[in-house]
């Protein structure tokens, strides 16, 4: 079957792979129907590259897929369509004996320890697997992996009604963060972006303001917009952008540091949080919000189909694959397994 093999950062090449075959009774195969890009991909494609993959392994881990033969267990009939937590935790290591499944010492990533969803089919443990609901557009099912992980983030952020919010980034995952903080009543939303289409995109899903951070003043129209008191939630959705957060962040405020660079190192002033009192939270994929993301997406799904901008077919890896490192996409990349059009 066609899968996309990381072999090296400059070796991730459409390929034959032998037919997967189950690691357990409780497993279920799926055919996958599309598999979304993320920047973790892009940043394995980097030399030196700045996200861990093993090598010969399937890449991607945003998968909607159907039930080709379910497991034993009774939970799916063939042909149910469902989306993948794509994170194995361990479940003995101390941090999942401690409830923190999502910092697991010892998991599995599909997509980058194991063989993702960038292929025609796999087989899942059914834990891992969650029915997506009815009327759900699969294209759009297939954000419910970066939502349920963003949803990590936000379910535990202080912003309300009326309070001002900045989004520093507006790929998709800012685009996703964008998007909540409309929905929870955030104003003024202030998004930074330097690609024009993305930030229109930005603008589209309810950022009020949208900067771009190239400009020599960026900290001080993200004030301006904001209010002189600063922002009392900001989202780093990019991973290496704390200074700037730190200084438009208000007294008593809140960062969320979601993004991750493993090569990226930032100078900060810690007087700085100890002045203004400010709370940092690291956010790490998703922690039980698959359920909450697939009822948002359903509940909200025409807004959430904004994210997504562009669709390949599997056969069309090398263009996908370019406008994923290209940074070409105004939103979320779709790469479908079946045959399918390019656009």
């Amino acid at each position: 079957m066609k899968a996309v093999v990381f072999t090296s950062p400059s070796q991730v090449d459409l390929t034959q792979r032998p037919e997967p075959r189950p690691g357990g009774p409780s497993e279920s195969l799926i055919a996958v129907i599309a598999c979304g890009l993320c920047g973790s991909d892009a940043r394995t494609m980097t030399d030196p590259p700045r996200m861990p993959c093993r090598p010969d392994t399937v890449l991607g881990h945003e998968i909607v897929g159907r039930i080709v033969e379910p497991s034993d267990s009774g939970r799916f009939t063939a042909g149910d369509v469902v989306v993948v937590v794509p994170n194995y935790p361990c479940r003995t290591c101390q941090s999942c004996r401690r409830g923190l499944i999502n910092l697991c010492d010892r998991f599995d990533h599909i997509g980058a320890i194991s063989d993702g969803g960038l292929t025609e089919r796999l087989w899942v443990p059914d834990e891992f697997v969650h029915p997506v609901p009815n009327g759900l557009d699969p294209h759009v099912a297939v954000l419910a992996e970066p939502l349920a992980c963003v949803l990590n983030g936000t379910t535990r952020a202080r912003w309300s009604p009326g309070e001002p919010a900045v989004v520093l980034g507006g790929g998709p995952i800012g685009l996703l963060f964008t998007v909540m903080a409309k929905l929870a009543g955030v104003h003024p939303l202030v998004v930074t972006e330097p690609n024009p289409a993305r930030a229109g995109l930005a603008h589209e899903l309810g950022a009020d303001h949208v900067i771009d951070p190239r400009d020599g003043d960026a900290p001080l129209q993200m004030v301006a917009a904001v209010g002189e008191r600063g922002a009392t939630t900001v989202v780093d959705a990019v991973g290496t952008l704390l200074p700037t957060a730190l200084e438009v962040v208000a007294k008593g405020g809140e960062i969320l540091v979601f993004g991750v660079d493993h090569a990226g190192e930032v100078t900060i002033a810690p007087s700085t949080i100890v002045d203004k009192e400010i709370s940092i939270h690291g956010v790490y994929i998703a922690k039980g919000t698959f359920p909450l993301a697939l009822n948002l997406l359903a509940r909200h799904q025409d807004l959430f189909a904004k994210i997504v901008t562009d669709v390949y077919a599997l056969d069309d890896w090398a263009e996908a694959k370019a406008a994923l490192c290209g940074q070409k996409a105004a939103g979320k990349i779709l790469v479908l397994a079946g045959a399918g059009r390019s656009h």
